[in-house]
């Protein structure tokens, strides 16, 4: 038995495995840690915070700032606590010599000890005193066995000289039992009650009779008149609405609705929540999505929602619906109720030349179907009628761009070489991509290009060559690795690609080409610059073109007057010409001294 802990108070069995229990809570201020501490401090059992690989007591105040506290941070308090209202005290095992435990620690039978016959000194294990200097008439001890194994003693001090006990092994083993639990109870609903009141997070109970309580949280965020809300009240929808967003947890007679703020970005205020939160939307019977967005921003978004929120009130009063935003432009509303044909035709009158979609389950998508991604479907193709045909095309279509990504476009066998010298001049990290004709393939292509950006210092190049999407270049990021390459690499070559999709005006173009110029970098153009008229200006900051392997297989030259002339200025100028496929022999002649190609490693 291990009575370094407590006496009396049945201690764990430091042999089995501690059940623990634990709860997420935000300690994000001096005044929080310290209403914790002193809160915790108040029990004698164990209490842990637990952030990321630390563990720390969570009575230990220089402990706790320690810790990162910009992040929730667990509490795990011990299950198998001491009880502490009825004999409970800690000192080492040694203070046990010289008390009544010691010469009881192998008994398994129950003792009684009368007053007259303590005759010699012998102290009490919870004061530490004579128990000659006690005021009792008789002592009984009872051990407590479980698994066959001593693990505590229940000490009954009487009035009475033969006091009558009806304790069994079993009772007492209950009362161990009860008495741990319901000071893990008290710990926890102690916790509870902090986190309760805690202002960053969002906390509604339901009863059976589906009447609401709010915390302080919700009634603010919600606008509320009071904590409570019952089915007659006209903020109850609104309520009901907001826990769609929530996580749940259903015990007993009460359902349990909570939500951190900070983490899920919940915009109260605006009426709407993001495109991440869709998939929570929470209905399990048939519902309708509802798609709409200024295609020529002629609208203020908050008429848009305006429009939607008057139509859901006049031909959908008694629903539940929210709102989520998709962009600047777009909005989404998912509804437990599908949409029929007179209802659509409402809609279509109301926004009028708002472009809108409706999507009803189970006809059109199915209840499992991943939300988010229909409505980024929606944001770039904008079909007249959704057909799930033409939808998982697209889904396929996705897939086959990051497999392309992944091959193509990330290889690092490639190598760039001057043609009349055999000459390696650079090692390309990040070959030319393709023209595509959807945002959801550039997003794919410029994540992986900053992630190699970023180990482009990390590796040892000769002279890195990589693509890069002029749009890229105005965010501060992409900047900031730049700075980093051309710190390490002088003679780094970088190939512009301007997405065709991209609104970006002449100006800003030139502006971005004109600030990679000035930091060092060696400036090639691809087709999507030097064959736009309208961009064809940059093309005086530039070092290089390069043509693209499907542009020589197409051959450049041929009986276009408008490329013959654009060649023949370059060369006039001493522009070099990058070829990353094998020109047609048509093509040949525009090679001379300053041509260079790109070519695998092995071929070198």
């Amino acid at each position: 038995m291990d009575f370094t802990k407590t006496v009396y108070s049945m201690p764990c069995n430091r042999e089995e495995k501690e059940e623990r229990k634990s709860m997420k809570v935000n300690l994000n201020s001096v005044e929080k840690v310290k209403s914790f501490v002193n809160e915790v401090s108040r029990f004698d059992t164990e209490v842990d915070l637990v952030s990321s690989r630390h563990v720390i007591d969570a009575k230990s105040l220089m402990g706790i700032f320690s810790l990162d506290l910009s992040k929730p941070v667990e509490v795990e308090v011990c299950d198998k606590a001491k009880e502490p209202y009825v004999f409970e005290k800690q000192y080492d095992i040694g203070k046990l010599a010289g008390t009544i435990i010691e010469i009881l620690l192998t008994s398994k039978e129950p003792l009684t000890f009368l007053y007259d016959e303590v005759t010699f000194e012998i102290n009490d294990p919870f004061y530490l005193k004579d128990l000659r200097k006690q005021t009792f008439k008789s002592l009984t001890v009872y051990p407590i066995i479980e698994n066959e194994q001593i693990v505590g003693f229940a000490l009954i001090y009487s009035n009475k000289v033969k006091p009558v006990y009806e304790l069994t092994n079993n009772k007492l083993l209950n009362l161990k039992r009860k008495l741990e639990k319901d000071f893990v109870n008290v710990v926890e609903n102690s916790i509870k009650d902090m986190i309760w009141q805690e202002e960053n997070q969002y906390v509604i109970v339901q009863s059976v009779e589906k009447e609401y309580y709010c915390n302080d949280s919700v009634k603010k965020a919600l606008h509320l008149m009071n904590n409570n809300v019952d089915k007659t009240s006209s903020t109850y929808k609104r309520v009901k609405s907001f826990t769609m967003q929530m996580h749940k947890i259903e015990k007993d007679n009460l359902t349990v609705f909570y939500l951190l703020p900070a983490l899920n970005k919940v915009d109260l205020d605006s009426g709407y929540y993001p495109i991440s939160n869709i998939n929570k939307h929470g209905f399990n019977v048939n519902f309708a999505l509802i798609y709409a967005r200024d295609v020529n921003s002629s609208i203020e978004f908050n008429k848009l929602q305006d429009l939607l929120t008057d139509y859901i009130d006049k031909y959908l009063p008694e629903t539940i619906f929210n709102f989520y935003l998709s962009d600047a432009n777009a909005i989404v509303i998912v509804i437990n109720k599908q949409l029929n044909k007179k209802l659509q035709i409402e809609l279509d009158y109301a926004l009028k030349k708002i472009y809108h979609i409706v999507l009803n389950t189970p006809t059109d998508i199915s209840l499992l179907t991943n939300l988010e991604e229909i409505v980024h479907y929606l944001d770039e193709v904008m079909p007249q009628s959704f057909k799930f045909e033409e939808y998982s095309n697209y889904l396929n279509s996705q897939n086959k761009q990051i497999l392309t990504c992944d091959l193509n476009y990330f290889n690092t066998n490639k190598v760039l070489v001057k043609v009349d010298e055999q000459k390696v001049i650079g090692d390309v990290v990040i070959s030319p991509i393709d023209n595509y004709y959807i945002q959801s393939a550039y997003d794919m292509f410029e994540n992986r290009m900053i992630e190699e950006m970023d180990k482009i210092p990390l590796n040892k190049y000769s002279a890195p060559v990589f693509t890069i999407l002029l749009t890229s270049t105005l965010k501060r990021k992409v900047i900031e690795s730049l700075k980093k390459i051309i710190t390490k690499y002088k003679n780094t070559k970088l190939i512009i690609h301007l997405p065709l999709i991209s609104d970006l005006d002449t100006k800003t173009c030139f502006e971005q080409i004109v600030k990679l110029k000035n930091m060092g970098f060696v400036l090639i153009a691809d087709s999507t610059i030097f064959m736009n008229i309208k961009k064809n200006i940059c093309l005086k900051e530039m070092d290089a073109i390069i043509i693209r392997k499907f542009e020589c297989d197409e051959s450049i030259y041929a009986n276009n007057y408008f490329n013959q002339d654009l060649f023949k200025k370059y060369y006039q100028e001493g522009m070099v010409v990058i070829y990353e496929g094998i020109p047609q022999e048509v093509d040949v002649e525009m090679i001379n001294e300053l041509s260079c190609i790109i070519i695998d490693k092995e071929n070198n």
